[in-house]
């Protein structure tokens, strides 16, 4: 599932945007932002210990795409679970932002969020 203002295993997300990898998420931006800025995390359950195979594999690839180019990426993995993403986005119609699963098998992937998604003009 997808959204805002949720919570993870009793963690609120604020202004995050809850995802599981795979996913995609598109926006129609018109040309008129100049920059996007946005973190991106692993999410695991705060009570239970990062399973060996899933601190190993899990890895997660946020994407950002404008008008089908790649624009900014960064790998999030339980060695580093946030990773920061800013693009220029000048002149951008259509924005996509991908998360991949990249390490492992997807069934050993947990939750994920983009973190304060935002747009500047």
């Amino acid at each position: 599932g997808i959204g805002f203002g949720r919570s993870y295993h009793g963690t609120f997300l604020g202004r995050g945007l809850g995802i599981r990898a795979p996913s995609a998420i598109g926006y129609r931006l018109g040309g008129g932002f100049s920059r996007f800025l946005a973190g991106g995390q692993l999410l695991g359950d705060p009570h239970a210990s990062v399973r060996r195979a899933q601190f190993e594999q899990e890895q997660v690839l946020f994407m950002v795409t404008g008008d089908g180019a790649p624009l900014v990426s960064a790998v999030a993995s339980w060695d580093q679970p946030v990773v920061e993403l800013d693009a220029d986005v000048r002149g951008v119609d259509s924005l996509l932002l991908e998360a991949h699963v990249i390490g492992g098998p997807s069934w050993l992937h947990g939750g994920a969020a983009w973190l304060v998604p935002q747009l500047g003009r």
